[in-house]
């Protein structure tokens, strides 16, 4: 299987403009994602759930062409962006609007660096669980609140993102520990493991695999 730099390469994402491309660079280098693909289904149908330029869904693409990989995000220019240079090509499909999967059902429902910035995070889970299948998968990347100077740099890297130049969009940051994201997955019924993905990275970042009971 190619690395990223070899997708990265095979991709378009050179013809964005520049604070496009330097978001993404610096998302592939802080964000383990080679580790977190292997944990998706290699076939069936993936929602790329917060997919921003869509980097991580065309990955899934591109590393198993057998999914059938959707993706959402609340930024219409960014799902814009990921239409021009991806749809097409690779035979993705990104919304901006809920409502056009909204009767879908998915193998899978992937979500990277996304529930750090919902508030309600019982409520979105339980949507993304109605479109799960019966033993499909929840797939959550989280970055973890804890007593730490990697989180400590972390948020204070969110707050610049978030709050200052505004690369990401969200309600505010609603970080949680790795056991209050578990319990919430569990209450909401999914089985879960978790792998630490942290090594090698300034980052707490953790991996919650949840199978819908």
């Amino acid at each position: 299987m190619a690395n990223i730099k070899d997708l990265i390469n095979q991709a378009s994402f050179k013809a964005l403009p520049t604070r496009d491309r330097m978001h993404i660079f610096f998302r592939n280098k802080l964000c383990p994602f080679e580790r977190i693909e292997p944990y998706v289904p290699k076939e069936g149908r993936i929602l790329d759930y917060g997919c921003g330029h869509g980097l991580f869904s065309w990955w899934m693409k591109a590393s198993s062409p057998e999914r059938d990989v959707i993706g959402y995000d609340v930024c219409s220019r960014k799902i814009s962006l990921a239409r021009n240079l991806l749809e097409k090509k690779y035979g993705i499909q990104f919304f901006d609007n809920r409502e056009y999967f909204s009767s879908m059902s998915f193998d899978a429902v992937v979500a990277v660096g996304v529930l750090y910035l919902i508030k309600e995070k019982r409520e979105i889970i339980s949507m993304l669980k109605s479109l799960i299948k019966s033993e499909g998968y929840i797939i959550l990347k989280e970055v973890v609140k804890e007593n730490s100077l990697r989180f400590a740099w972390t948020y204070f890297e969110e707050v610049m993102a978030a709050k200052i130049f505004r690369i990401t969009e969200g309600e505010g940051l609603f970080f949680l520990t790795k056991d209050e994201i578990l319990n919430i997955l569990e209450e909401c019924g999914f089985s879960v493991q978790m792998q630490d993905l942290s090594r090698g990275y300034w980052y707490p970042h953790m991996l919650f695999i949840g199978k819908k009971k």
